[in-house]
């Protein structure tokens, strides 16, 4: 995993990254040597921050960043945006970088690993419904339409995604007619010999089409934030790009962040990857802790009236029915009301910072990445969970005068010993 930070006001942007990376699907190994912050171009002032999965179509995005960054030599562009433009365009139908063979060994990995979730989720079902039986067990009956409801869930839950952007209107025929001996055959791999009707094999298939069509990302699902200045930009922008692999050449994208200082906006402070230290850091309150406040409040409340209303039907059960009828619309905006008091004091918290960091000189934008990047990687270590967090702290900051400037960078060599690499990059 990763924790990455940009802090941008006026004068500039600050990017700060760890080096943790995690190796395996059950995070068995974890290294802290990983590069995630790059300069985008060698002239211009722009750079680039990648998290999630390490590898693009199983491509390091070292490899694919370092190999974009000779193609795009001096090239230059208005606005920031259209760096991350193009750098999509330089990986989409990029047969050299992404052979077919690999692009196809991919999708296949990601529908297997969506038929293993579906399965794993029909399994807690039956678990359920052996529960309800109380140990009477389960009739060969019983399976199908336990698989059918299970399956249509999944379907239902990847339509309510958004279809990705830029994808031809032809383009769905094509990944359906070029995928399905592949979905055929996890189908048999993963299912076996269920006993599953015609109708919901269809459903199983259509769950792998729409998710390739669909912003429905999940297992190697990694992300690219760009971030500096375009030729006709003095005040820094940002986007970020999630992505998961190419459907048939075209990459499955969609935007996660986008953030432009201007008249509107002075500063701002934008966590990427583990951001949850960073949220609780500028919002003075812990989300999962806020949501716990927001459901108990609710339990309470009801609970409170339901004793009251309960204790006066005793006396008078015609009025008390009234009084719950009556009562129960406005005590749903009330506690929407509470909430909203609350929201509106995380804003009151986090304002007088956004006000100093729109002061910040360019060596405070800097200090202020690397401590929020580190504040992240000590709440890992001082808690329960892996330490995913960890390692060097990468820290740039990307000015219009100054270009891309490193203010804290690791080696995996060391420079004494290699003039000429450390020449190269001079």
């Amino acid at each position: 995993m990763t924790a990455e930070v940009a802090v941008m006001n006026r004068i500039g942007v600050a990017l700060a990254a760890d080096s943790a990376v995690t190796i395996g699907h059950e995070a068995n190994k974890i290294y802290t040597s990983a590069d995630k912050l790059y300069q985008l171009s060698n002239e211009a002032p722009i750079g680039v921050m990648v998290y999630g999965n390490a590898n693009f179509v199983g491509m390091p995005w070292e490899t694919i960043i370092k190999s974009y960054r000779r193609r795009l030599g001096a090239t230059r562009f208005d606005k920031a945006e259209e760096y991350a433009t193009h750098l999509l365009a330089y990986i989409t139908d990029n047969a050299d970088l992404f052979p077919t063979p690999l692009q196809r060994r991919q999708i296949t990995m990601l529908i297997g690993y969506l038929f293993v979730s579906i399965r794993e989720t029909f399994r807690e079902r039956l678990d359920q419904e052996v529960i309800k039986k109380q140990g009477q067990g389960l009739t060969a009956a019983d399976i199908p339409p336990l698989a059918k409801e299970v399956i249509d869930q999944r379907l239902a839950i990847i339509r309510d995604s958004p279809l990705i952007d830029g994808f031809p209107p032809e383009h769905a025929s094509k990944v359906r007619q070029e995928f399905s001996a592949v979905i055929n055959d996890l189908q048999s791999q993963v299912f076996g010999t269920l006993p599953l009707p015609d109708e919901t094999v269809q459903a199983l298939a259509e769950c792998a089409v729409e998710m390739l069509l669909r912003e429905y990302f999940y297992p190697l699902k990694c992300g690219i934030v760009i971030a500096g200045f375009g030729e006709k930009e003095y005040t820094p922008s940002l986007i970020a790009y999630e992505l998961e692999e190419l459907a048939l050449g075209l990459p499955r994208k969609r935007v996660y962040q986008r953030h432009v200082i201007d008249e509107n906006s002075d500063a701002c402070i934008l966590p990427f990857a583990q951001k949850d230290p960073v949220d609780h850091f500028l919002q003075g309150i812990d989300e999962d802790f806020a949501k716990f406040m927001q459901e108990t409040a609710s339990t309470v409340v009801a609970g409170a009236i339901d004793l009251v209303l309960n204790k006066m039907a005793v006396v008078n059960q015609a009025v008390s029915d009234q009084i719950r009828a009556a009562a129960q619309p406005e005590i749903g905006d009330l506690l929407q009301k509470l909430f909203q008091e609350w929201s509106n004091r995380k804003e009151r918290y986090w304002g007088p910072v956004l006000s100093v960091v729109a002061a910040l000189p360019k060596d405070e934008l800097a200090a202020m990445g690397g401590a929020l990047v580190n504040l992240t990687k000590f709440r890992r270590r001082v808690t329960p969970q892996r330490e995913t967090v960890g390692g060097p702290i990468d820290v740039a900051v990307i000015t219009k005068g100054d270009g891309f400037v490193w203010l804290s960078r690791k080696h995996y060599f060391d420079p004494a010993l290699n003039p000429r690499v450390m020449a190269r990059y001079r």
